[in-house]
């Protein structure tokens, strides 16, 4: 699963409500969501919880969008402020209507099943949570309450709003007056100023395309991990089919000590390099791994950045000194040396980048870092090309 960055501008913290939705825990997460919508907002039980015209005015954008991507993102885009946003969207064109009671009752009644026919507004805890039998855009839920006195209309998250529009409009329906007409004599042309704000907002935090975007994002960096872990488990099988069947071959069951050392020793010889190669380069990066700055002589090698049976360049501009664990790493494409636009002018301008795979190792301290050793001639710097050729094998480097 891709990590997924919980951005607010106000320092609130979501991780409880990122757990509950990774379990898909839709009633317990619902209520997380009211809760930190409440707090975002500053809100208690003297502003009887709710939010008026001006909080949703002043409702982070960057916090909403925080709120509904991960919604949408462990729903399978199922939940979320964006789906809700878009219903309604559906519902004003088709009718031409506007934020009315009767355009709110056909989002909930209609679409989001808010409000079941035969029983009022829904308040029932135990509503089924088959997540394909829950309507599109079902949660977080939310609904209006009627202030006391002043008959002000504010918006009231989580399922406290869908009761507390309950009990306002069975006082308002007393005798043959229906819902709708109860609270239409309260507001002309039965427009609800508190729910034009609310989806006024989504639209302005342009929520539906940055949630897509972000989700878009996720999935792609989640796809080439997938690739990239397929891609190192293909390399790794490739390395333990060449062992078995240097194991078969006797290759690593020498028949004598002397046997074993020159074995040894050749295999450290080669992995060093041609001994000129390798005189070349150590001299040139003054005796010191390029990526580490290791001085240890006994464990430096000599790389080719474009492989010698490619080129057969064994030129200093086309080799790295490394350390022979970090050698290992960059043949095999976990290690990779991006030039910036203004290399070699700039001669720092090398990034060293380590495969996603490494980054929680001991090796990730060397990721984003710049080079530690380079050569002191124009002339042996690492060749430009060469580098972003080898970036461009790593199938995780973008």
């Amino acid at each position: 699963m891709a990590e997924i960055q919980l951005l607010s501008e106000v320092d609130a913290d979501y991780t409880k409500l990122h757990d509950l939705l990774v379990k898909k825990n839709w009633l317990r997460a619902d209520a997380e969501t009211t809760k930190l919508i409440l707090t975002i907002s500053g809100k208690n039980q003297r502003d009887y919880e709710s939010l008026t015209i001006e909080d949703i005015e002043k409702f982070p954008c960057t916090d909403l969008c925080t709120i509904d991507l991960l919604w949408q993102y462990y729903s399978d885009t199922k939940f979320g402020f964006s789906i809700q946003n878009r219903l309604w969207k559906i519902i004003c064109q088709e009718r031409r209507a506007k934020a009315s009671f009767s355009t709110f009752s056909e989002l909930g009644a209609g679409y989001l099943k808010w409000w079941l026919p035969e029983e009022g507004w829904l308040t029932n805890n135990q509503i089924t949570l088959d997540l394909q039998e829950i309507p599109d855009g079902h949660f977080p839920r939310w609904g209006l309450l009627m202030l006391p006195l002043t008959l002000e209309v504010v918006w009231k998250p989580g399922l406290e709003g869908l009761k507390a529009l309950n009990s306002r409009v069975r006082i308002y329906t007393e005798g043959l007056l229906s819902v709708n007409a109860a609270l239409c004599t309260q507001y002309k042309d039965c427009e609800i100023l508190v729910l034009k704000s609310f989806f006024s907002r989504l639209g302005m935090c342009e929520i539906e395309h940055k949630t897509l975007k972000t989700i878009v994002d996720l999935e792609y960096n989640q796809n080439n991990q997938d690739s990239i872990n397929y891609t190192v488990a293909l390399e790794n099988e490739e390395l333990e089919s060449i062992g078995e069947h240097l194991d078969t071959e006797g290759d690593f069951t020498p028949k004598s000590r002397e046997e074993a050392r020159e074995r040894v020793s050749r295999s450290i010889a080669q992995r060093r390099g041609q001994p000129k190669f390798r005189k070349d380069l150590l001299e040139a990066y003054g005796y010191c791994c390029a990526i580490t700055g290791c001085d240890a002589e006994e464990a430096l090698e000599a790389a080719h950045i474009i492989p010698y049976c490619e080129t057969e360049d064994n030129t200093i501009y086309n080799g790295l000194l490394l350390r022979a664990d970090i050698h290992t790493l960059f043949d095999l494409n976990l290690i990779a040396i991006a030039p910036g636009n203004h290399y070699p002018d700039d001669r720092e301008n090398l990034i060293v980048y380590v495969a996603p795979t490494l980054r929680h190792t001991s090796y990730g301290k060397l990721h984003n870092n710049q080079m530690k050793h380079l050569p002191k001639n124009q002339s042996d710097l690492p060749d430009k090309d060469a580098l972003i050729s080898r970036c461009k094998q790593c199938g995780w480097f973008i």
